[in-house]
């Protein structure tokens, strides 16, 4: 009976260090020293893939699947794969392309069919097909268009339209279509453009808008539309931009917005953002909402996806920038009509200046997974509720040290960064004082017109 006395003074042992460690929280709680926070945290995914198969390859498109609870990714070179977040692997599907139809051609569209759950995929060279989920086999769907209207022009872009069962594609020269899977016919639709508005110009993105049964396209050079099944017309949207504001941006993104039933568009330098109101007919401007220009600050800043978070009501938007600043990633707040920084949820700055291509939403676990250049592969969670003690980021620790500007740091002493950058957002000031100093520190971004630096080190802040 020895082990059974053990084994109870062991329990309560246990259970009195829990009862001490709640207490001593609930009094932290009481002085303010702990706060329940929401721990924003996004981690990466990239070792996942067994034996390093995707490598260093640029992943493009990523789309979350209802029907199994997986992510399949796919990039340059033919890189196709599902993640499956129970395991933790990313299985490699390249093979499942009977006769290698595929190959090493990249792969720039995902959508997925809720219907008849199949992934639609979609690229370069005029590469079209559907990876069947039941039978893990991807079909070469090249020769469905009459008259190979397809042929070898790149597509750019997918979209399932769930009330017609009908899968919309569109791409470079002005290419746009619909594949229906019940005849296995694709048809051209880029004469419905009354006046030839879209002529020639390369599509980036397409969305479905559920409510009214409608495709949203985006494309270069400020181009906007929407086709109507119905009608069979797709109408130019783009001089609903009061003002003129969309010009000859690059429309990159759109994003539906199931509860007010608006699209959101996101572009490229210096970070086009902003809401096509159907109900008015108006695009407005967002790319004021991000509090001390944190988007806006570097005129080579571009968003080259978004996706609309169903749950929390929230649209994330990734992107990057042309001159090696960190990779964009944030999330606008309709009913605060703020777009707030994402960027140094990367613990450890693993995303650093890697550009994020693609995004997808995941409704089940409320996650937001990404993927981006130089096989960039990660997943944001922002619901991660526990105690934390409450600091500012003035004290380094370790990896590229980001410093909240409104935290208004005073650096009193030699602080060596091994290497890594320091990065200044928001609004604020910096003060480095005349004991104080920086050293071995990479590179030095300061994102926001509203923070600033101040040196009084007269040998020098920086080392």
């Amino acid at each position: 009976m020895l082990w059974i006395q053990i084994w109870e003074q062991w329990r309560v042992d246990i259970v009195m260090r829990i009862k001490i460690l709640i207490i001593g929280i609930v009094f932290l709680f009481s002085l303010g020293i702990v706060e329940a926070v929401t721990f924003n945290n996004t981690e990466p995914l990239n070792g996942t893939d067994t034996g390093d198969w995707m490598g260093t390859t640029t992943l493009s498109k990523i789309v979350y699947v209802p029907y199994n609870g997986l992510v399949y990714l796919a990039g340059s070179s033919g890189v196709f794969g599902v993640y499956n977040d129970t395991s933790n692997v990313t299985t490699d599907l390249r093979a499942v392309d009977t006769g290698n139809w595929i190959g090493t051609t990249s792969i720039t569209a995902l959508t997925f069919d809720s219907t008849k759950n199949l992934v639609y995929l979609a690229g370069s060279s005029g590469v079209f097909g559907f990876y069947n989920i039941s039978s893990n086999k991807t079909t070469d769907l090249r020769g469905a268009d009459p008259g190979d209207w397809i042929g070898t022009t790149s597509i750019a872009a997918l979209t399932f339209d769930s009330t017609k069962n009908l899968v919309y594609l569109a791409g470079s020269s002005g290419l746009f279509g619909v594949y229906n899977a019940s005849t296995n016919v694709a048809f051209d639709l880029s004469a419905t453009d009354t006046g030839d508005w879209i002529g020639n110009t390369g599509f980036n993105h397409l969305t479905y808008d559920s409510t009214r049964d409608l495709i949203y396209l985006s494309g270069n050079n400020g181009n906007f539309g929407v086709y109507n099944a119905s009608s069979n017309k797709t109408t130019n949207l783009s001089g609903t931009d009061t003002g003129n504001w969309f010009g000859n941006i690059f429309i990159n993104s759109l994003a539906y917005d199931s509860t007010r039933g608006v699209i959101y568009l996101a572009g490229s330098n210096p970070g086009l953002f902003g809401v096509y109101n159907v109900s008015k007919n108006v695009s407005f401007d967002l790319s004021g909402t991000d509090t001390g220009n944190w988007i806006g600050g570097s005129t080579y800043n571009y968003i080259k996806t978004s996706t609309y978070d169903s749950t929390r009501d929230l649209v994330y938007l990734g992107g990057g920038s042309l001159a090696g600043e960190p990779g964009l990633f944030g999330v606008y707040n309709a009913t605060s009509n703020v777009t707030s920084d994402l960027r140094a949820t990367d613990r450890g700055n693993w995303i650093g200046t890697v550009n994020i291509k693609y995004m997808t939403y995941d409704s089940s676990k409320g996650l937001i997974y990404l993927v981006g250049s130089s096989a960039l592969f990660g997943v944001y969670n922002g619901t991660i509720n526990f105690p934390i003690i409450v600091t500012d980021s003035c004290t380094y620790s370790s990896g590229a040290w980001s410093i909240a500007a409104s935290d208004n740091c005073v650096i009193s002493s030699n602080t060596n960064l091994g290497g890594n950058d320091v990065i200044v957002t928001g609004t604020g000031t910096l003060t480095i004082s005349s004991a104080g100093k920086i050293d071995n520190f990479g590179k030095i971004a300061v994102h926001g017109s509203g923070a600033t630096i101040t040196c009084r080190n007269t040998a020098g802040c920086f080392g």
